[in-house]
């Protein structure tokens, strides 16, 4: 079930923690993959602006760590 968590930048976002990646993803924190297997972070913008994907489009796939240290959009 995700949960509501406020960026770096103000905006909120929608946050689930997921125990283990079904295949390989890159995290927009760091850049290095998200192993398949590991347990990361999806995270996606609760409002998008005009022009911006939303919902699917939208999630990103994130290390836990990444996503903790404030390695977030801004």
């Amino acid at each position: 079930m995700p949960r509501i968590e406020t960026g770096r930048d103000g905006i909120e976002y929608h946050v689930q923690y997921l125990g283990a990646a079904s295949k390989e993803y890159m995290c927009p924190g760091c850049l290095h993959p998200v192993a398949i297997g590991s347990s990361h972070v999806v995270v996606w913008p609760e409002e998008a602006a005009f022009g911006v994907p939303t919902g699917v489009e939208a999630r990103r796939h994130w290390h836990t760590a990444c996503w903790r240290r404030g390695l977030r959009p801004s």
